[in-house]
């Protein structure tokens, strides 16, 4: 299988046999030289060898991409907390917040699990909970080196409406972190 990208260069040629990957995956960089190549066997990988633009070999780095969402990790803490919506009488009462949530993406780009791991209120991590259940789903898995994988995030999602506005408070200091999870 041949991969272009929208310029028409080829960017990644990969081997196939009844459906599994079999033989040699080719990773070009985007002059058009070979940057990676990977061995697969019976659709597991092998071993792999890396080159730098001059063709020497070199060491390979892992090659990680995050799942996909609509404008990367910064689009989906907005979408969660767009879609968050608190009780009047919790807003009256807390007023805001910052729940820190653990989410996982599996290797098929699904939401698999989401956890509080920081709330406020028990209101304010339900209504984040409900809210992950109403975003728009992951367009494409996480990969490293190639092979899709399980992508552990900790987000912290902003809640309610602080009266100085957010960046007036230090309810945001929890930054995000994601993990990729090893292949199966």
């Amino acid at each position: 299988m041949l991969s272009y990208d929208e310029a028409g260069k080829l960017y990644r040629r990969e081997d196939f046999s009844g459906g599994q990957r079999q033989g040699e995956l080719q990773l070009f960089d985007a002059t058009g030289a070979l940057s990676r190549t990977i061995v697969y066997a019976h659709d597991k990988k092998v071993s792999q060898q890396c080159f730098t633009a001059a063709g020497l070999t070199r060491e390979c780095q892992p090659d990680k991409q995050l799942p996909q969402y609509p404008r990367g990790t910064a689009g989906l803490i907005a979408a969660i907390e767009q879609a968050a919506v608190l009780p009047t009488e919790e807003v009256l009462r807390h007023g805001f917040g910052t729940v820190v949530i653990k989410l996982l993406v599996d290797a098929e780009a699904t939401i698999i699990g989401t956890t509080v791991v920081r709330a406020p209120t028990a209101r304010m991590g339900q209504a984040v909970l409900d809210a992950v259940k109403a975003i728009k789903p992951f367009v494409a898995a996480g990969m490293v080196d190639q092979e899709p994988v399980s992508v552990l995030y900790y987000l912290p999602i902003k809640i309610g409406h602080p009266v100085n506005g957010w960046a007036m408070t230090n309810a945001y200091d929890d930054a995000p972190k994601v993990t990729f999870l090893a292949a199966e």
